[in-house]
C-alpha cells in the first residue's frame, strides 16, 4: 500500500472518530470539502499547516496520524495511548 493511500485510511478514520462529516471538517478547518476527500483518497497530499489545521479540528496532532500511518503501512496498529486502533 502506497503511504497517500494508508494516510487517507487513517485520516478518514480520525474524522469518524472525531463524529465529522467532510463538508464539517471542511468548514472548520478553512478547506473544501472536496480537499478532505481528496486527501481520505490518497489522491492529494497537503501542506503541514494545512494538515495541521485538520488534525487539530478533530482532536489530534499531526504526528498521531503520521505514526498511526506508519503502524498501519508496517502491518500493527494502534496510537501511542490508545486501546484500539484508528484503523482495523
Amino acid at each position: 500500500m502506497e503511504f497517500l493511500k494508508a494516510f487517507g485510511q487513517v485520516f478518514r478514520a480520525a474524522r469518524e472518530h472525531a463524529s465529522l462529516t467532510q463538508a464539517q471538517l471542511g468548514l472548520q478547518a478553512g478547506v473544501h470539502p472536496n480537499t478532505v476527500g481528496f486527501l481520505e483518497r490518497g489522491e492529494v497530499g497537503v501542506s503541514l499547516d494545512v494538515l495541521n489545521t485538520l488534525c487539530r479540528e478533530m482532536g489530534f496532532k499531526p504526528w498521531e496520524l503520521l505514526l498511526e500511518t506508519e503502524y498501519l503501512l508496517d502491518g500493527k496498529w494502534g496510537l501511542i495511548g490508545s486501546e484500539t486502533p484508528l484503523v482495523e
